[in-house]
């Protein structure tokens, strides 16, 4: 997958955001980003991934606050850090197999 395909559904709600709130979503204030990104947790069953990903695709698009990044700056940090402890990420695999026992098992087949 590419980022701009990655991208392309984030950007997508940002710009049905901004256009609700009467906001230009490339030049957007930090405290709009912020407002939708509140959004996202507060309405959504999104999780940590999904939520840095739309941090992201503002970021790459948004206009720089000075030289920084608006993902970068110390606010958007301070958020995503706090909603990494709120809502962490989620393990990729419930359960694995134990090597040993799987061995084991594949070694009693003839070859």
């Amino acid at each position: 997958m590419t980022t701009q395909m990655g991208y392309s559904g984030p950007w997508r709600a940002w710009v049905g955001w901004c256009a609700q709130w009467g906001s230009c979503p490339i030049s957007a204030p930090v405290v709009v980003v912020l407002g939708f990104l509140t959004s996202l947790v507060t309405q959504s069953t999104l999780e940590y991934r999904p939520i840095a990903l739309y941090r992201s695709a503002i970021s790459q698009a948004n206009d720089p606050v000075g030289s920084t990044q608006v993902g970068s700056l110390p606010i958007v940090a301070h958020f995503i850090k706090g909603l990494f402890k709120m809502k962490p990420p989620k393990l990729r695999y419930c359960s694995t197999w134990n090597i040993k026992t799987t061995l084991s098992f594949l070694e009693s087949y003839e070859p």
